[in-house]
C-alpha cells in the first residue's frame, strides 16, 4: 500500500527520524520523504499550518504519488474534557468548525462541494487503531477530530465544540485533508496526540511545548503498530 503522512511540522512525526530514508524528492514547495515499513510505501511531508497549507501539501502528494491512504498525524488541543495531555485521539470524522455559508442557504458547517459536514475517516485504519489501542492497553479516544484557523484553548470553546459536533480533539489540518482527500476519491484517517488541554488555556503555550516529545513518541509507536495491521 501507499501511504501518504503529513503533518505541521517534522516533530510530529518522528518516524521520519528514525526509519531509514528511501529516497527523498521535492514537488512544488514541499518535500517528500520516502520509507518502507511492512509491506508498506511511506511518503511523508511536512505541510506547515492551518487547513490552506494542509490541503496544498494533500494535494500535491496525491497527483504526484495516488497514495492508497492518505493521514494526518500530529498534535492537538483537548476539546472532551475527558481527553487529557498525552491520550490518543483517533478520529472516526472530521469537521471543519470554522466553516459556515448557511446564510446562503447551505446547511450551517455543510462543505459546499461535497454536500456534507462530517467527514469519515478510513474505517479499515479506525479498526486497526481500536486492535492496537486494546492489545496494548493504551490511553485512547475515538471520535470527532474538529479543524479550524485557530486555537481552542478557553473553555467556552471547547464546550461549543462539544455541543456542536461532540468534539475530542481541536487542531487546524485534519478536516482539510479530508475535504482534499474526499474530492480526489482517496481514504484518509487522523491520528492525534494531545498536546494540551490540562490547563484549560491557561499554560497552553507551556504544555505544547513540554508535551510535544512525548506525543510524538507516542503517536509513532501507535502509527507504527497501526501499520502492521493494515
Amino acid at each position: 500500500m501507499i501511504i501518504g503522512i503529513n503533518a505541521s511540522m517534522l516533530d510530529e512525526m518522528e518516524f521520519a527520524k528514525t526509519l531509514p530514508l528511501v529516497k527523498q524528492e521535492k514537488q512544488g514547495c514541499f518535500e517528500f520523504l520516502f520509507f518502507e515499513y511492512n509491506g508498506h510505501t511511506l511518503i511523508a511531508s511536512v505541510c506547515g499550518t492551518g487547513k490552506v497549507s494542509a490541503a496544498a501539501n494533500a494535494q500535491t502528494l496525491i497527483l504526484a504519488y495516488k497514495p492508497d491512504l492518505m493521514i494526518n498525524m500530529g498534535t492537538a488541543g483537548a476539546v472532551s474534557f475527558h481527553v487529557k495531555n498525552n491520550d490518543v485521539v483517533v478520529a472516526t470524522q472530521s469537521v471543519q468548525h470554522d466553516f459556515n455559508v448557511s446564510e446562503f442557504g447551505f446547511g450551517k458547517y455543510e462543505l459546499v462541494e461535497l454536500g456534507k459536514v462530517y467527514l469519515e475517516c478510513d474505517e479499515k485504519f479506525v479498526n486497526a487503531a481500536r486492535k492496537v489501542v486494546k492489545d496494548n492497553n493504551l490511553r485512547a479516544h475515538f471520535g470527532t477530530v474538529c479543524s479550524g484557523d485557530h486555537l481552542i484553548l478557553r473553555r467556552e470553546q471547547r464546550e461549543h465544540l462539544i455541543a456542536e459536533f461532540d468534539g475530542y480533539a481541536g487542531e487546524m489540518e485534519g478536516a482539510a485533508v479530508g475535504e482534499v482527500c474526499a474530492l480526489n476519491g482517496v481514504n484518509y484517517a487522523l491520528l492525534k496526540g494531545i498536546s494540551d488541554g490540562d490547563s484549560v488555556g491557561e499554560n497552553a503555550s507551556e504544555e505544547f511545548r513540554s508535551n510535544i516529545g512525548s506525543v510524538a513518541e507516542i503517536l509513532t509507536g501507535v502509527f507504527l503498530k497501526v501499520l502492521e495491521e493494515i
